[in-house]
């Protein structure tokens, strides 16, 4: 059976903060929805459960429940092993049925239903999207069987999905970028990564993965507007702003509010300085009014957050080093080693590293980030040779890398013959593990 992926397949790219959902071929994704939704207490078989988490569905009492997110490190492993992605199955399917509008926006008895399809769910794929298209999913650096065999037992099982592949978040995001080798440094929600990627596969050997990334930065900022007494209130329908959780309303549901709030803080307001923090001359706080009517003294922390993406913070339980720190010992760890049989040269990785993800916007962070390499960073890790050689790339929109590189996969001939393609047939003749030995 030979299944041409161009120009129907359909990319799906899960993230811990979005799920991205689209043709490949396409600019953009058709749906992005957030990767936390609610989940409610059914009364019957025939009620939907499942709901996008907003302020005005709170009567509903939804819990807030996260698709995917990166567990501890397994015990008994090295301490550079990457954190466990865990994936709530039921989740993940509410997510896909959402995109395709077989689920609600709301409660259907709620008065702010109409408005919340109008406004959360356009636009949205065809109610057989999943069962016309083959489908390209992205998948964790860390190839983890048991999320990859879940995922194709919902797709096969529940969509009916005529076929299906898989390729790393890294590996999709240089294809975004046109190339099919480089280092991949990807900020996102749940975790920062650097992944040497040839020939379109990721370097095992030298993935470095930590759980501090942009939920981390926001946590960080949480912890900074209550040292100077600012408490984070989402306002809900029928109540006012209070730090505490109002009554009738999940407390998973006010934390996931009052996070996104401050994540909308962060983005909107934080930035790296142009020079290391230590040596920035002191600069005068201004006022800045959240929604809620309280003002909080900005330049105390707007560079303070994300400078620990550069230099790292040791506030947390495992200690996060620095974005550089993490590249520079990625890139040592190339030198002389060999994938697809051939050498993978620092020098030319070095030249094509390529920043991706959401929480990698911050204004100057590239040019720092740059900065960083070509002095300390490289130098730690008797790498210095190759400082004269570091060039960052980055696009304008980097939230969306690895879904882009699908939809730039998924449209080549070549990668729609069969070789790396499970068909429906071949699922239920092999099962879901034959998928591993397809997408190597």
């Amino acid at each position: 059976m030979v299944v041409r992926a161009a120009p129907t397949s359909l990319v799906i790219d899960l993230g811990a903060d979005t799920l991205r959902v689209g043709h490949a071929g396409e600019e953009n994704p058709t749906t992005v929805l957030s990767s936390v939704i609610g989940a409610a207490s059914a009364i019957s078989e025939e009620e939907a459960r499942w709901f996008p988490l907003h302020p005005a569905v709170a009567s509903a009492r939804l819990e807030a429940r996260s698709c995917l997110r990166y567990g501890e490190q397994l015990t008994g492993v090295a301490d550079d092993a990457s954190p466990v992605p865990e994936l709530d199955l039921d989740a993940f399917e509410a997510l896909l049925n959402l995109s395709i509008g077989k689920l609600e926006a709301s409660p259907a008895h709620h008065h702010s239903a109409k408005r919340l399809r109008r406004d959360i769910l356009q636009p949205l794929l065809g109610f057989n999207a999943f069962e016309e298209s083959p489908v390209l999913l992205s998948e964790p650096n860390s190839r983890c069987s048991k999320m990859r065999e879940a995922m194709a037992e919902l797709l096969f099982e529940k969509f009916d999905t005529p076929a299906l592949s898989c390729a790393s978040s890294a590996a999709l995001s240089c294809f975004s970028f046109g190339r099919t080798a480089g280092l991949v440094l990807d900020i996102g929600a749940g975790i920062t990564s650097v992944a040497p990627v040839h020939s379109g596969e990721v370097f095992s050997q030298a993935l470095r993965e930590v759980r501090y990334a942009g939920t981390a930065l926001s946590l960080s900022l949480l912890h900074v507007l209550k040292g100077q007494g600012i408490e984070i209130s989402p306002v809900f329908p029928g109540s006012a702003a209070d730090p505490k959780v109002p009554a009738g309303i999940s407390a998973s549901h006010w934390r996931y509010e009052a996070l996104r709030l401050t994540q909308d803080m962060k983005e909107s307001i934080c930035f790296c300085s142009h020079v290391p923090l230590a040596s920035a001359d002191p600069k005068e706080p201004y006022p800045h009014e959240l929604p809620d009517g309280q003002k909080v003294d900005v330049a105390t922390f707007s560079c303070k957050v994300p400078e620990k993406l550069l230099t790292g913070d040791s506030s947390v339980d495992s200690v996060f080093r620095g974005a550089p720190s993490l590249l520079a010992e990625s890139l040592s760890i190339c030198s002389e080693q060999v994938q697809a049989g051939e050498l993978l040269v620092q020098r030319d990785l070095v030249g094509a590293i390529m920043l991706v993800g959401g929480s990698s916007h911050f204004v100057n962070f590239k040019t720092r980030l740059e900065a960083s390499l070509w002095g300390d960073a490289l130098s730690g890790a008797n790498l210095q040779h190759l400082a004269r050689r570091v060039k960052v790339h980055f696009a304008k929109e980097r939230r969306h890398s690895a879904w882009l590189g699908g939809s730039v996969l998924g449209e080549l001939g070549s990668f729609g013959v069969g070789s790396r393609w499970l068909t429906r047939k071949d699922y239920h003749e092999h099962g879901p593990s034959i998928l591993s030995g397809r997408c190597q």
